[in-house]
């Protein structure tokens, strides 16, 4: 096990906020705003094509499995990309302001509304509140 000395982050005065959206991944209080990346149309293409092969694939043999796992690496890399992104975004957050606030999103509503589902999933919101209640 390696032993690692852990500095604390400087104590600022500073507070700060996030105004979450689906156009842009959110408003700091600064004005400043939050790139949006859309991961998952990105990876649409693949992620239809992967499901068709799964789809096509023949019951009982062994093909169906390895479908399954091509179309698994696609929804891992997305989700991979969607967590890179609000961990810098919690990251600075935690870093320049001594006090954060976060725009509350009923997270289970947006989902629930046809128009919002996609595009409020794709932000990843819920996530984001959760590693900054995590970090605190």
């Amino acid at each position: 096990m390696v032993a690692e000395d852990l500095k604390p982050l400087p104590i600022t005065k500073a507070m700060g906020g996030v105004d979450r959206g689906v156009k842009d991944g959110g408003v700091w209080s600064t004005g400043e705003t939050i790139a949006n990346p859309p991961h998952l149309p990105r990876s649409a293409r693949q992620l239809a094509h992967a499901h068709r092969t799964l789809a096509r694939t023949r019951k009982g043999s062994k093909n169906p499995d390895k479908a399954r796992l091509k179309v698994g690496r696609v929804h891992a890399k997305v989700a991979a990309q969607r967590a890179e992104g609000l961990q810098k975004v919690t990251t600075r957050l935690m870093r320049e302001n001594q006090v954060s606030c976060i725009e509350a999103w009923a997270v289970k509503n947006r989902v629930r509304t046809h128009a919002l589902a996609r595009s409020s999933s794709d932000v990843g919101g819920g996530e984001l509140v959760h590693q900054v209640s995590r970090t605190t």
